[in-house]
Formats: C-alpha cells, sequence, structure tokens
C-alpha cells in the first residue's frame, strides 16, 4: 500500500530494496533519490512526478511502469524489462541507461540529454521531441521508432539499427557518428 511505501521512505532503506514486489505500486511525487532496486517486479508501478536522482534499478521487471514527469537524472537502469514503460517529459540528463529492453516505450519530450542507451533495445519506441544531445545511442536497436522532432545534435549512434524509423523534423546533426 501507499502507507507502507512510505514507511520504507521514511525508515531509510531505500538502498536495500532487492528481490521485492512493488507490481501497481504507487510512488508518485516520493523523494526515491539513492534508491536501490535490484530484481524488483516493478511493472505497472507508478514512478509519476518522482525524484529518482542517482538511483539504481538493475535486473528488474519494469513493464507498463509510469515515470511521466520524473527527474532521473544520473540514474542508472541496466538489464532491465521496461516494455511500454511511459518516460513521457522525464529528464534522464546524464544518466545510464544500457543493456535494456525499451520496447514499444514512450519517451516523449524526455530530456536525454548526455545518457548512455548503449545496447539497449528500443523498437518501436515514441521519442517525439526527445532531447538526446550528446547521447551514446550505440548498437541501440530503434526499428520503427517515432523520432519525429527529437535532437540527436552530438550523439553517438554508431552500429544502431534505425529501420523504418520516423524521422520528420528530427535533428540528426550527430558530427558523423553515425553508421
Amino acid at each position: 500500500t501507499r502507507r507502507d511505501i512510505e514507511r520504507i521512505v521514511l525508515s531509510g532503506q531505500l538502498e536495500r530494496l532487492s528481490g521485492m514486489n512493488f507490481s501497481g505500486a504507487d510512488f508518485s511525487g516520493l523523494d526515491l533519490s539513492k534508491a536501490r532496486f535490484d530484481r524488483c517486479n516493478l511493472e505497472q508501478a507508478d514512478f509519476s512526478r518522482c525524484v529518482l536522482f542517482d538511483a539504481v534499478l538493475t535486473n528488474c521487471h519494469m513493464c507498463e511502469a509510469i515515470f511521466e514527469n520524473a527527474k532521473m537524472d544520473r540514474v542508472q537502469i541496466s538489464n532491465c524489462v521496461a516494455e511500454r514503460v511511459v518516460m513521457d517529459r522525464a529528464s534522464l540528463i546524464g544518466s545510464r541507461c544500457g543493456d535494456n529492453n525499451f520496447v514499444d516505450a514512450s519517451f516523449r519530450e524526455a530530456q536525454c540529454s548526455s545518457s548512455s542507451f548503449h545496447k539497449s533495445l528500443m523498437i518501436k519506441i515514441d521519442a517525439t521531441r526527445c532531447m538526446f544531445q550528446g547521447a551514446d545511442l550505440t548498437q541501440c536497436n530503434m526499428s520503427e521508432a517515432n523520432l519525429t522532432g527529437a535532437d540527436f545534435t552530438q550523439a553517438s549512434m554508431r552500429r544502431a539499427i534505425l529501420h523504418g524509423v520516423e524521422r520528420e523534423g528530427a535533428n540528426l546533426s550527430m558530427g558523423g557518428v553515425l553508421s
């Protein structure tokens, strides 16, 4: 319940969240900075408007979780299944989000500048007007993604797969790092 989650936050146990089931949990609006979620079930959890600065999410199942308008700068997300996750208008500046499954995820108007999504599956994502300036998208599979109006200025997309992407109005000024 929400009360149980608030108790965990107040108790300072955020650095020891391992193997827990938070499916459908309401974390909305909470400050979860430096939280460590390892092997947790976060499916359909609501992290809207959360503060997750310097948080770590590893080996988690987070399908359909909502991170809308979350402040997630310097977050580390790795080896997670995050299909259909919603990151609309979230700030992930300077984050490390490599080796994840973000298939069918939504990153509409998200701030992902200077972040790394190295080797992530980003098939069919909606990244409309997403900011990827200086991001590392090396070896990402972004097939059939909607990149309309997205900004990739100085982003690295070496060996990225971009089959069938929608890129109308996208800024692909990557300084020669698309190959």
